[in-house]
């Protein structure tokens, strides 16, 4: 069988799709009355979309959302402390939330991100990830670790539990969950990432008029 080099590249997206679907499963054929730490961290509306309309990425994000899946996988399994790739759940007003931790110790949790340059202090959204996974865990620490994938360097940024934004959270949770039961999208929370979000062009968010992706 002949190829050519468009077909080959055609390919490797498919295969690429395919894994991200494959990773995004457990989510997307979950009951509505069970949310994820990574639905919570950014808007809520994207969540919706995500697990309802399951349109991927661009071949080049998907390629970094494997890279990253990659670095839980390798740091998860060969961190010599604690334990790692557990799963929690705990209720609140009938809603499941339910994660799945990059490592556990005894007094804190770690959670690995991969990025491009390493922030100055840690993301909010990753610190709101950090946060549910304190409350599943009954934790009062987290670290949230960074590793470059363009020069290697790691940072860890010490997160301490919020009890206040912990609460906040879980309102969110029990706010996506009745928008899941009753199938229409929560109202969207423009900000800086609208730019780069895939359902911007269905999305009434000013930011995404802004863009030009509507």
């Amino acid at each position: 069988m002949s190829l050519s080099e468009r077909e080959v590249e055609e390919l490797t997206k498919r295969a690429l799709r395919d894994a991200y679907f494959s990773e995004r499963e457990v989510v997307k054929s979950a009951p509505v009355n069970v949310v994820y730490p990574t639905e919570l961290n950014q808007c809520l509306r994207k969540s919706w979309y995500e697990r309802m309309v399951a349109e991927p990425p661009q071949p080049e994000r998907l390629v970094l959302f494997l890279l990253g899946e990659k670095l839980h996988d390798v740091a998860g399994e060969y961190f010599p402390l604690g334990s790692g790739e557990k799963s929690f759940e705990k209720t609140v007003e009938g809603v499941i939330v339910r994660g799945r931790l990059d490592r556990e110790l005894e007094s804190c949790i770690v959670e690995f991100k991969s990025v491009t340059s390493i922030p100055e202090k840690p993301r909010p959204y990753h610190v709101d990830q950090a946060q549910i996974y304190m409350w599943l865990t009954d934790k009062e620490q987290a670290f949230v670790v960074y590793v470059s994938k363009s020069t290697g360097e790691v940072k860890a940024f010490k997160v301490e539990r919020d009890e206040a934004r912990i609460q906040e959270l879980l309102r969110k949770a029990v706010e996506y969950s009745i928008h899941l039961q009753r199938g229409f999208p929560p109202p969207p929370e423009p900000g800086w990432l609208c730019k780069y979000c895939e359902y911007a062009h269905l999305c009434p968010s000013p930011q995404g008029e802004e863009s030009g992706n509507r």
